[in-house]
Parts: C-alpha cells; sequence; structure tokens
C-alpha cells in the first residue's frame, strides 16, 4: 500500500536523528521508502528543513511522482499559513503524544492535522512510502518522543486537489475573524476609557 507517512515530534534534535536513520534505510521488498522531508513551524511558517528523494531508484510501476512535492507546497505556502492562523494557535500550543492520538490524527486530514499540530516549533517527518508491514517504519519512530499517522495516497491526493477551494474557504474565515478581533479591540478600548472617565470623575467628588 502506497501511504503518506507523517511522525510529529516535540524535541528537534529526535525528529533530525529519525530522519537520519531514514535516510540510511535500506529498501527491502516489503518496505520501499521514495521520498522523506523533515519540516518545521517557524514563524508561522512550515518551513523544508531537509529532504531526500528515491524515486529515480524505483520503475515507473512503483511510485506516481509530483504528489509529495505538491503536498510540501502547499503546507509551506499561503494555504498552511491559514490553517494556522483560523486554528488559533490553540490546537498545536501543545502535542499529547500519547498513542491513542495515531488513529485520530489518521481519520482527519492530512493536510489540516500538520498545519495546525505544526504552531510552535514542533517538527514532523513526511514520508513517502509503499509497505506491507507498517511496523518497519514504524521501529524508526516509535524510539523516540512521537505521534504516527498514515493516510493512503489517494486520499491525500484528493486532498491536494481540492486545496485552492479550500485556501479560499480559509481565507473568507479569516477574515471574519479580524473583522471580530477589530470589533472587540474597539469596544474594549471604549470600555477602558469609560472606566478611566469614571475614575477621574469619582476623583473630584
Amino acid at each position: 500500500m502506497e501511504n503518506i507517512v507523517v511522525s510529529i515530534f516535540r524535541v528537534e534534535s529526535e525528529a533530525f536523528q529519525a530522519f537520519s536513520e531514514l535516510r540510511q534505510f535500506g529498501q527491502t521488498e516489503s518496505t520501499k521508502l521514495a521520498q522523506a522531508s523533515i519540516v518545521k513551524a517557524e514563524d508561522g511558517i512550515i518551513k523544508v528543513k531537509d529532504s531526500f528523494d528515491l524515486m529515480n531508484s524505483f520503475g515507473s510501476d512503483y511510485f506516481e511522482g509530483g504528489l509529495m512535492g505538491s503536498l510540501i507546497g502547499i503546507l509551506g505556502g499561503p494555504l498552511g499559513v491559514l490553517f494556522g492562523f483560523v486554528a488559533g494557535g490553540t490546537i498545536g500550543a501543545s502535542i499529547d503524544l500519547d498513542k491513542e492520538l495515531d488513529k485520530e490524527l489518521a481519520e482527519s486530514a492530512l493536510i489540516t492535522t500538520v498545519s495546525e499540530k505544526l504552531t510552535n516549533g514542533e517538527v514532523a517527518v513526511i514520508a513517502f512510502v509503499q509497505e506491507k508491514n507498517e511496523s518497519v517504519l514504524n521501529a524508526i519512530f516509535e524510539k523516540y518522543q512521537t505521534i504516527i499517522a498514515r493516510w493512503d495516497i489517494a486520499t491525500v491526493a484528493a486532498e491536494v486537489e481540492s486545496a485552492p477551494q479550500i485556501q479560499q474557504d480559509l481565507a473568507h474565515q479569516a477574515e471574519a475573524r479580524l473583522i471580530a478581533d477589530k470589533k472587540e479591540a474597539r469596544k474594549e478600548a471604549r470600555r477602558e476609557k469609560f472606566d478611566k472617565l469614571k475614575a477621574d470623575i469619582k476623583e473630584k467628588f
């Protein structure tokens, strides 16, 4: 089965160690690693820190190219920023590394999950793999403080295809939130001004 495997780390050095192990991974009949990237949330933007591509070592019967690049481009572009903004930073503020979350994450959209979870310097390893046994790659990641989730290629391809519409919808949500925040700020300013006026009057009398 062809999967996109995402492993989210709290400790950056552990993420790079796991990524190094992936780079040295020996291909097996049951597990073929095609591409991998390590990404980090910096100043609200998801940035690629390192990557490698083994696609050329496989025949065309194994993998369809282009998907990984499109996915990384979306995560690091306006859509990824919008997801983090609309989420308000609260979802990714504290990553709970309980293993029971693995299934929960896999049931949500990949782009949504990564964008929302990586908001405060967290790091993730994203790998494009053909695997018959998930335990092979899990053995690399599970040595560290991490959560692991998988999405099949067809699901991710559908997400990538619908990304422009999602971006437009999120832009409207972000605009609505900004308007609401400005209204609240003006309301708070008026409240503070009124409280100060009351205090001044009370002081004079």
